[in-house]
């Protein structure tokens, strides 16, 4: 098999332009279609959201604001599992994805989810968090 045939400068200058050309060819002729498809999407969201507002006027009623001592009494009638701190990855992806789906369940919010999973530590695991916290800056 011969080798390829190395192009001049001119040929190369000519195989780019051609390539240039087809690419803005392939570009201009994509994007309108594009660009419609975005805005017949966002204008459906927008209807469908709209569909489902409360009329003018009307205030839709917050969540109430809930301390930790509820949140945690929710979360233990879940009965999450507790860790041990076992060197398992699977039982541990299978421990965190239990212990996030209660806390789905009882819509916690975020910045209770911590002190609330941490008493599902248990020997080694409780080690391992003691000695973690406490190698964290104040702001960590």
């Amino acid at each position: 098999m011969a080798p390829p045939a190395r192009l001049n400068a001119t040929q190369l200058a000519q195989v780019r332009e051609l390539i240039a050309e087809e690419f803005n060819n392939a570009f201009n002729e994509i994007i309108p279609n594009v660009t419609t498809n975005i805005i017949d999407q966002v204008r459906a969201l927008l209807d469908e959201r709209a569909a489902t507002a409360p009329p003018a006027g009307v205030v839709a009623p917050v969540a109430p604001v809930r301390d930790l001592m509820y949140y945690y009494e929710k979360f233990s009638k879940c009965n999450p599992p507790q860790w041990d701190g076992q060197d398992d990855p699977v039982a541990a992806k299978h421990w965190l994805s239990d212990v996030e789906g209660a806390f789905l369940t009882i819509g916690c919010p975020d910045q209770h989810r911590v002190l609330i999973a941490k008493n599902q530590l248990r020997k080694r695991g409780r080690t391992w968090w003691t000695t973690t916290t406490g190698r964290m800056t104040e702001d960590a």
